[in-house]
């Protein structure tokens, strides 16, 4: 039985960010998954969970999923049935209440997710139906891959409108030239190859 502790929230927000060496092509993160008990979104609700799990970040799925192996660790009960679409086709599969808990203790409350077998490794696949929930942003600055989460949503994203100015790169560089990426490194030894 796991120990429950109730606190109020005190933050106006709760985020995390994750950053990467190089440029990936998947975003992944840990998460737990936990039975919910339908608390109050007003209040917290800690548990104690040693289990991480894989997961993908895909703005591609409007539905979130976990992987049959979850609902047998954390003995969930199925609560209904949802409709998925997956490459076009649509597949009936168990539905489960569950509290997420992303990176940073951010906590998503009360969600009813579907189970299916997920590809390469991955437990939890991340769909639109959190991703919307708040501000989600991935940016890839100097060779380096940040992603960053926030609920609730609090402001609009648009590197359009930034107060800064923005400086876009020369339309062409030199190989000898400092690589517009800004890495420190010549263009010939850093960008250049990855096109390669």
């Amino acid at each position: 039985m796991q120990k429950l502790i109730k606190r109020e929230i005190k933050a106006r927000f709760n985020w995390f960010t994750g950053r990467a060496d190089g440029l990936i092509s998947e975003l992944i993160s840990p998460v737990e998954i936990l039975a919910s008990y339908g608390h109050d979104s007003e209040v917290e609700v800690i548990r104690e969970s040693s289990i991480l799990w894989r997961a993908l970040w895909d703005t591609g799925a409007t539905t979130s999923l976990i992987a049959p192996h979850i609902v047998e660790k954390c003995n969930l009960k199925p609560i209904g049935v949802l409709e998925v679409a997956v490459a076009g086709d649509i597949h009936r599969v168990s539905s489960y209440f569950v509290d997420i808990r992303l990176p940073n203790n951010v906590t998503i409350a009360n969600m009813t997710l579907g189970c299916m077998e997920l590809p390469n490794n991955i437990d939890v696949l991340i769909g639109m139906d959190i991703i919307t929930l708040g501000d989600f942003a991935i940016t890839n600055a100097g060779g380096r891959t940040l992603i960053s989460f926030r609920i609730p949503s609090l402001v609009y994203i648009d590197f359009g409108r930034q107060d800064s100015p923005v400086v876009a790169p020369a339309l062409f560089v030199e190989m000898d030239q400092p690589c517009p990426c800004g890495s420190g490194q010549s263009f010939r030894e850093c960008c250049y190859k990855t096109k390669e």
